[in-house]
């Protein structure tokens, strides 16, 4: 079955503060999916949900039509690494990863199998008999990402993936996630621009519990602009197809989506009509722009 993953109004609250705002998301198959933003974005709290490590306030969120959460945990269709992992006493590395493959019901013979596979793809041969406490901050990530690739699961969500990795082991990651097939959905959070460009095919943009833009990376068509206008306001260019993105406090920023008008006459034709507006480019152009203009709270 193809993987999919779709969120229907999905939200959170936290000791009465919204900490996620409704947001709906559909993600297909075959595709390797960023989400980035600022520390407090919202990030990681929209993973715990996804994987049910937190409980939705509201919406409901479904894996491969309507499949739920609850049938996917415990099986081997569902890999997550959380962004801290806790020591487990005297475990070593491999004993965990056997720790893993027995709570997906694994096999001994299949269990083999998929930890040789792991062990291979994330090299993981020098830590193996080491005991998990003992691993520096870098083999411990590393480690923690390779069990959620035990089995090759359909869903793949990893929390911060890069963080405390050395450049090889960076480099490591994103050659191992481009090489993944097209049956999985991998879902991963970064702070960084440069690494979701280079690994992900897409990218949803966070900013205070709510989703700013999905952008995806490939689309040369459609642009991004940024305007203090309304989008009642741009009624008067309503030939082109003008969707409000997000609300901002200060700018407000919007998709011009299947344009007859190059980005450089939508400038021309806004000034005719008085329309103060600033182009960020296409969804792979604009994603540092969005993220720049966020950070410096200018949206």
């Amino acid at each position: 079955m193809s993987a999919s993953l779709t969120l229907r109004q999905v939200s959170f609250k936290q000791a009465k503060r919204q900490t996620i705002f409704p947001t709906s998301i559909t993600l297909p198959y075959g595709t390797r999916v960023a989400i980035v933003g600022l520390n407090g974005a919202g990030k990681t709290t929209l993973l715990k949900l996804i994987v049910g490590e937190l409980k939705l306030t509201s919406g409901k969120i479904e894996y491969s039509n309507g499949r739920s959460l609850s049938q996917l945990i415990g099986t081997a269709q569902l890999g997550y690494q959380a962004a801290d992992m806790d020591a487990l006493s005297e475990l070593t590395a491999n004993e965990y990863l056997q720790l893993c493959c027995t709570l997906k019901n694994y096999s001994p013979t299949k269990m083999k199998h998929k930890i040789s596979c792991v062990n291979e793809q994330w090299d993981l041969e020098k830590i193996l008999g080491m005991p998990v406490k003992k691993l520096s901050q870098g083999n411990l990530r590393k480690l923690s990402i390779a069990q959620a690739f035990l089995g090759e699961p359909d869903f793949i969500i990893l929390d911060e993936p890069t963080q405390a990795l050395d450049p090889i082991e960076q480099e490591r990651f994103i050659t191992n996630l481009l090489g993944l097939e097209h049956h999985h959905l991998c879902l991963f959070s970064s702070h960084h621009i440069s690494e979701a460009v280079r690994t992900a095919e897409s990218v949803i943009m966070m900013h205070q519990g709510a989703v700013v833009a999905c952008l995806e990376l490939s689309n040369t068509r459609n642009f991004w602009i940024v305007s203090q206008q309304s989008p009642s306001d741009f009624n008067c260019i309503a030939e082109l197809e003008i969707n409000l993105n997000y609300r901002g406090k200060y700018k407000n920023l919007y998709e011009v989506r299947e344009p007859h008008l190059s980005p450089k006459e939508l400038q021309q034709v806004a000034l005719k009509h008085n329309l103060e507006v600033s182009i960020l480019g296409d969804h792979s152009q604009a994603l540092m722009p969005i993220f720049n203009l966020l950070a410096n709270d200018e949206l």
